[in-house]
């Protein structure tokens, strides 16, 4: 019957190691984490979920709350619901355009 060989006869030893230009490799106690880690493509990801989100329970929201004050009804209310839609639309690409030019301009 074949032994196997026991692990640790097998495993490289670990030794400290020169970056290539001859100082010591950076350690641990080098690592500084990044202070804004959701930056580019990240934040536009998250910026343009949370604006769609907001857009479209916004304007569900106004719309019921439009409907339920009887404002209009599901039945006749297609220009309602048109107008409400277009209105809400533009105020939050608005809201939604000044936070972006205030969020990624460059820190002065």
């Amino acid at each position: 019957m074949l032994e196997r060989p026991h692990l640790s006869a097998r495993a490289p030893k670990l030794t400290a190691t020169a970056a290539p230009s001859g100082r010591p490799a950076p350690g641990p106690e080098s690592f500084s984490p990044d202070p804004h880690p959701m930056t580019g493509n990240l934040q536009a990801i998250g910026f343009l979920i949370s604006w769609v989100l907001g857009w479209g329970i916004g304007g569900s929201l106004i719309d019921a709350g439009l409907i339920q004050a009887g404002v209009y009804t599901l039945e006749t209310g297609q220009l309602g619901t048109a107008s409400t839609f277009i209105v809400w639309s533009l105020a939050w690409g608005a809201g939604g355009l000044w936070l972006y030019r205030r969020w990624t301009q460059p820190d002065s």
